[in-house]
């Protein structure tokens, strides 16, 4: 096979095999680095979701979005819902199922007021039926939820508009939102709920932390390291079945032995 490689075809037809090799580790490779870093997103999600509460007025402010190295980090705020403020936000889903984000007001005793997402609620029949929204409990409330950034708006998404008996928006921009409810001055952020004191006998159903799929980039690196091994199993075949083509092609061209001679 030696003398079979050693062809001008075999070296360039190696040379590209190779490089086809190496194309495909790079992209293998990027796949897995892309799979550690959604590994790394989702725990820091969840490490930050799970420390020890902080009160809101030390990670949220009025006049800046909440930095990315506190998102998901859980706050504590004290204060009362204002129910006939609250706000649907169409086109959401949980679980295979269209509704909304229950957003509502809660002022404290004193500092700017918090928009909190209470949960999901599912769609009524129509587009113009109200779909069921439990009410946030009465009186003081002692809210924990996770700090969320505003979500990328423009005027009319955020803009408040009747449905079915609610007001409702498209994407949940603070800044833009807070000023049509006429609440005073609120924090450019607002807080997904996980826990309110005291409970509420219904509430809208919880929402999941976000958590990457890794399970894709995984199959995609996995298939890039598979075409490496096709291919070089392919050239291999191919020079296997050269060389013995070669060398049954050589074995019928040889000059037949000579036959012994006859002596008297």
């Amino acid at each position: 096979m030696l003398r079979t490689l050693r062809q001008p075809r075999w070296i360039g037809l190696s040379v590209v095999v190779v490089i086809l090799c190496l194309v495909f580790a790079r992209l293998g490779l990027w796949q897995w680095h892309r799979a550690e870093g959604k590994w790394a997103s989702n725990d820091a999600i969840a490490a930050a979701a799970r420390a020890e509460p902080v009160p809101a007025g030390d990670l949220l402010a009025v006049d800046a979005e909440p930095a990315k190295r506190v998102q998901w980090r859980q706050v504590t705020l004290t204060g009362t819902y204002l129910p006939d403020k609250t706000v649907l936000v169409r086109n959401r889903s949980q679980d295979g199922e269209r509704g909304f984000h229950v957003l509502v007001p809660l002022r404290p005793a004193t500092g700017p007021v918090l928009l909190v997402d209470r949960g999901f609620v599912p769609a009524g029949a129509s587009a113009t039926t109200a779909p069921d929204v439990p009410a946030p409990p009465s009186g003081t409330v002692t809210l924990v939820g996770q700090i969320r950034a505003s979500e990328p708006s423009n005027e009319r998404q955020s803009r408040l508009e009747q449905v079915g008996g609610f007001p409702t928006v498209t994407r949940i921009a603070p800044t833009r939102l807070v000023p049509q409810l006429s609440v005073g001055q609120a924090y450019a952020g607002y807080v997904q709920r996980s826990a309110e004191t005291p409970a509420p006998a219904q509430a809208p159903q919880a929402l999941d932390l976000p958590e990457a799929d890794v399970g894709i980039n995984l199959a995609y690196a996995f298939q890039w390291f598979v075409f490496i091994g096709v291919a070089l199993v392919g050239w291999f075949v191919l020079l296997r079945r050269d060389a013995r083509e070669s060398a049954e092609a050589d074995g019928d061209g040889a000059a037949p032995a000579p036959r012994p001679a006859v002596v008297p």
